[in-house]
């Protein structure tokens, strides 16, 4: 590496140094700024897919995906305002709430 690389390399290495001291630092008096600075570092994520649609084939296509959340969504929760939810014993609303596909 050339002296200019090892400078810079340097002096990214030092930066971050100081950063992660005066988070630490900090720590007691504000909470919020370290674990802003150790969240930056976080390499989770997470990721939905793939998921199975009634029939059972998977789908990773990101529009299936979407299509099988909004169908399991409907088949959940239904419209208040609807009054011609189908009704189970309980008052429950039904999977075939026409008012869901509006």
């Amino acid at each position: 590496l050339s002296l200019l690389q090892i400078e810079i390399r340097d002096s990214i290495t030092e930066e971050m140094a100081k950063k992660e001291k005066r988070a630490v630092s900090v720590i007691k008096s504000n909470p919020r700024y370290f674990y802003s600075y150790a969240k930056r570092f976080s390499k989770l994520k997470s990721n939905i897919g793939p998921l199975k649609d009634s029939n059972g084939v998977l789908h990773q296509n990101s529009k299936d995906m979407a299509e099988i959340l909004q169908e399991q969504y409907c088949s959940v929760f239904s419209d208040p305002d609807c009054q011609d939810a189908s009704k189970d014993p309980y008052g429950l609303p039904q999977g075939n709430d026409k008012c869901l596909t509006d």
